[in-house]
């Protein structure tokens, strides 16, 4: 991959971080962590990450 490919590879992830949640997002987060999302101005990557944490959290609490 040549490096004008990987940097326009890190912009277009980097602008899709930067957009707001989507639709499902918001919905995982209402589902799991019980939030009110409606009218939520959280990113994508903000999403990301409480889902990853709580998906985390839950992990820790079934192992055995």
């Amino acid at each position: 991959m040549s490096i004008n490919a990987e940097k326009e590879r890190w912009e277009l992830s980097d602008a899709w971080h930067n957009k707001p949640a989507s639709r499902k997002q918001l919905w995982a987060i209402h589902c799991v962590l019980r939030v009110n999302t409606l009218g939520s101005s959280i990113t994508r990557k903000q999403a990301s990450d409480l889902l990853a944490m709580a998906n985390d959290r839950e992990m820790k609490n079934y192992k055995t």
